[in-house]
C-alpha cells in the first residue's frame, strides 16, 4: 500500500513541476479550456488571435504530457487549480 501511495505523491510532484513550466498565458488558457470554453471563445474573452489560443493550448499539452481536454482538466483538479 505504501508503495502507490509514494507513486502517487511522485506523480503529482512530477504534475506540479510540469505545471510550473507553464507560462502565465497558457495557464490561463488551459483553465478556460478546463471551464469547457472552445479555443474561439476563449480568443475571444482574450482578445487575441484563435492561432494564438492554439499555440499556447499545444504548448501546454505538451508541457503536460496530456492528450485531451478531459486530462488537462482532470490534471488541473490534481493539482487544486481547477476554477
Amino acid at each position: 500500500m505504501g508503495i502507490k501511495k509514494g507513486s502517487a505523491e511522485k506523480e503529482l510532484r512530477d504534475l506540479r513541476r510540469k505545471f510550473n513550466s507553464l507560462t502565465p498565458r497558457e495557464v490561463e488558457v488551459i483553465k478556460l479550456i478546463s471551464k469547457g470554453l472552445s479555443n474561439k471563445e476563449i480568443a475571444e474573452s482574450l482578445n487575441v488571435a484563435l492561432t494564438t489560443v492554439k499555440m499556447h493550448r499545444g504548448n501546454a499539452v505538451d508541457k503536460l504530457e496530456v492528450h485531451s481536454a478531459a486530462e488537462l482538466t482532470k490534471a488541473l483538479v490534481s493539482l487544486g487549480e481547477a476554477l
